[in-house]
């Protein structure tokens, strides 16, 4: 018997693991399977099994762009509690990830539009789901997901109008539990609800439809914040990272002795979104293996390209206030290329790189102030009030266009009115009773000149400097 057990006991050293190993193969070329001859299927089910776990749906739904699968945002008179695919091939968002929406209150909306068809309005879907297991936070959880933006003007109208819908729909709710049908009721029991007078107002902001969209869902699903930066981008920026990276990043020549002949590099300027932050302790060299600094791993994105940059312990205090998660930043770097390793191809670096926060970079390159004005002549006098508070010797030239009787006046202001911009005072200009719109226009960053320097020699008479 004890000889029977040793060889149990020796074959368990490796016997469980093979098993353990021949398992997940299976399992492994099943999936594989299923994703190369159902891809829309097979990223559906993966994505509704961890509907709890944003991070997961946001690695899911990238991979499903990247397989080219056509992806359709949630909507409550096409999605289902789980994530789904259209007869089309499409995959339908799953109502079940918008945070803050039971599966009870999805249930009942699903069972609604089976019923009754598909909702016509606000109104109509008010009136048909149970406001029982729907609350008003419910409710705003579904608009700022953009569930309801095929049958509403805008979210911000949505949101305007969601108190009198939700008094309709109460209304309608007590008539059927009395039994009665007044005359002129705002329900009519045959036909549906009434249409609801919507009062339209302007959507919201960008930012602010995605970072109502991030709190909902966990990401950015109808666009990205930084397409608000749009116009300094553009203007003021060297180019989208991709671009830059083309041109401008080069794999080091290497001499015999191992080490990278020096060349020059370009300075660049570019904007990117935060997309990561992560602290990495110093590691100490031990066996031969190479030791490192704590520091943290930035990890940035401009929607063209994505590229890291690590930053001593010792720098981060200076520029911690500015490199924030999920915040744009301005980066002025040196663009080059790491030399290639055993274990490491070549990738993008950047060197010497200092970091602008949006209200430097607006402040340092706004060059021009238009301000289109249609509202009474007379309330000139509160915009000349608000931007006297914020002349500035150093700012942004500024211009009034004045639209009056279908007469166009362009007034510009002088010297003295120059105008210090940022992000809160653009902000404030943009939502300013009677602003028709405002243009800000930027100087482009021009690099300095690159200094030459000298190589050294192979038999090392000269040294960089």
């Amino acid at each position: 018997a004890t000889a029977v057990f040793d060889l149990m006991e020796k074959f368990a050293n490796y016997g469980f693991n093979k098993s353990h190993a021949a398992a997940y193969a299976l399992v492994s070329y099943q999936t594989a399977w299923l994703k190369t001859h159902y891809p829309a299927p097979f990223m559906a089910a993966v994505m509704s099994c961890d509907m709890d776990h944003s991070d997961t749906i946001v690695t899911m739904w990238r991979e499903c762009e990247r397989m080219g699968l056509k992806l359709l945002p949630p909507d409550i008179n096409r999605s289902d509690y789980r994530f789904t695919v259209t007869q089309d091939g499409a995959i339908a968002f799953g109502l079940g990830a918008v945070k803050g929406v039971g599966e009870s209150v999805i249930q009942n909306i699903v069972s609604a539009r089976q019923s009754g068809g598909e909702f016509r309005d606000l109104a109509d879907f008010c009136c048909r789901i149970d406001l029982r297991k729907a609350n008003k936070r419910v409710m705003e959880a579904l608009v700022h997901a953009g569930s309801l933006d095929r049958i509403v003007p805008n979210r911000a109208t949505a949101l305007r109008n969601l108190p009198k819908a939700l008094a309709l729909a109460e209304a309608a709710a007590r008539s059927a539990d009395s039994g009665q049908n007044e005359l002129f009721s705002l329900v009519a029991s045959a036909s549906g609800p009434a249409p609801l007078e919507m009062e339209t107002v302007a959507d919201l902001l960008l930012l602010e439809r995605l970072d109502y969209e991030r709190q909902t869902l966990g990401f950015y699903l109808s666009g990205h914040p930084i397409q608000a930066y749009a116009e300094i981008i553009e203007q003021a920026c060297s180019g989208r990272l991709k671009h830059l990276i083309e041109q401008h990043a080069r794999v080091p020549t290497v001499r015999a002795d191992g080490k990278p002949v020096w060349s020059p590099r370009t300075r660049v300027l570019f904007g990117a979104w935060v997309e990561d932050l992560r602290f990495f302790k110093a590691r100490v060299e031990n066996g031969g293996g190479r030791a490192s600094r704590a520091s943290y791993k930035v990890s940035l994105d401009d929607q063209s390209e994505r590229i890291a940059c690590w930053i001593d312990l010792e720098q981060w205090a200076q520029v911690q206030d500015v490199l924030r998660p999920d915040r744009l930043v301005f980066v002025n770097a040196e663009l080059g290329m790491s030399a290639a390793r055993e274990d490491r191809e070549p990738e993008p670096r950047l060197y010497n790189a200092q970091f602008f926060s949006v209200d430097q970079t607006m402040a340092e390159y706004a060059a021009a102030l238009e301000i289109h004005w249609s509202g009474a002549p007379e309330a000139v006098s509160q915009l000349r009030a608000l931007l006297q508070a914020w002349r500035d010797p150093n700012g942004a030239r500024a211009s009034v266009f004045l639209q009056h009787q279908g007469q166009t006046l362009c007034m510009e202001l002088g010297a003295s009115w120059r105008i210090r911009l940022d992000q809160t005072r653009h902000t404030q200009l943009q939502q300013m009773p009677g602003v028709d719109s405002v243009t800000v226009r930027y100087r482009q960053y021009c690099p300095p000149a690159t200094k030459r320097r000298f190589e050294r020699s192979v038999a090392g008479d000269i040294d960089d400097f």
